[in-house]
């Protein structure tokens, strides 16, 4: 059995190409799917140093791809001993790494085995924290940052059917530990879908998916609009007129903080809405400064939103 990548976009076999790997069921089908399509991946593996287990799970990986002759390298996070936050901690760790190693080697593609499983549960995590659409459209299947490709070309292919590719070619995968810890919410979601929630409704979900990202780019459009209008910026600073801010909709003003933080602090992580609400209600009261993920924010006629991020 074969798994072709299909190539809508438009990317080139002899383009360089990484993949990020963990050695789990979807990474290590990307990795072999890529390589069957023709192209010459380089596998990123990224040890977290989290687990005793996780230096011998990351040399593992890197067997079993060199067994397959597929180029790959350990990248290794090091970090003291983290209290709180470790899954985002850990996220926006393995995306720098990954990010900064495809910097170093000039690759302008990242592929990401994130598939429907992960995009349903997506779905389902952020209409729990109630989120709008930004949220509920889940995750692209490319989106530019920092000069960096991430494409997810298996967000229509669930994960069964990326464990019997790899069934029927005879390749290995290894089982994250993670993944049986009930304290992670997804993990405790995953359970449940797979208890409660038939195959149809997956598709539905998937479809609902689908309409909302075609939703999300037309307010996109309406919104960048609004931003190139208002906002002015300079190298690590957003200004823009109190008043005229205030004219605009709730949804609006939510979309152009969020725009303007994620530019400040170089981040693809949208804020929480309820921190975006807090700074709109401070706006709105007049309260003088006050400071937000590595911002500071004056208030007075004029917004002026600087970034402390190094």
């Amino acid at each position: 059995m074969t798994l072709i990548i299909n190539n809508k976009f438009n990317i080139p076999l002899q383009t360089p190409i990484a993949v990020a790997v963990s050695g789990g069921i979807d990474s290590m089908a990307l990795a072999l799917s890529l390589s069957q399509t023709g192209y010459n991946p380089i596998c990123l593996i990224v040890d977290h140093k989290l687990r005793l287990s996780s230096t011998k799970q990351a040399l593992a990986t890197k067997k079993i791809l060199d067994t397959l002759k597929i180029k790959a390298t350990i990248l290794t996070w090091h970090h003291s001993e983290i209290t709180k936050n470790l899954e985002e901690q850990a996220r926006e760790a393995r995306y720098a790494l990954l990010t900064q190693q495809c910097n170093k080697m000039n690759i302008k593609y990242l592929f990401l085995g994130h598939h429907a499983d992960d995009q349903i549960e997506t779905f389902l995590l952020n209409l729990s924290r109630g989120s709008g659409v930004d949220g509920l459209c889940g995750m692209p299947l490319i989106r530019e940052l920092n000069g960096i490709n991430f494409v997810r070309p298996f967000l229509e292919v669930y994960k069964k059917d990326l464990q019997l590719f790899l069934e029927q070619n005879n390749i290995k995968w290894i089982e994250d530990e993670s993944n049986n810890n009930d304290k992670i919410k997804r993990n405790k979601l995953r359970q449940t879908i797979k208890q409660v929630l038939p195959d149809l409704y997956k598709k539905r979900i998937l479809l609902a998916v689908n309409n909302l990202q075609q939703s999300k780019n037309v307010l996109d459009k309406h919104y960048n609009k609004i931003l190139d209008e208002i906002i002015v910026w300079h190298e690590n600073q957003a200004t823009f007129n109190r008043k005229k801010y205030m004219m605009l909709l709730e949804a609006e003003r939510t979309w152009i903080l969020n725009a303007i933080f994620k530019k400040l602090t170089n981040s693809s992580n949208k804020l929480r809405l309820k921190k975006i609400k807090n700074l709109d209600t401070n706006i709105f009261k007049g309260i003088k400064k006050t400071t937000l993920v590595h911002c500071k924010v004056l208030i007075a006629d004029k917004i002026i939103i600087t970034s402390n991020h190094e």
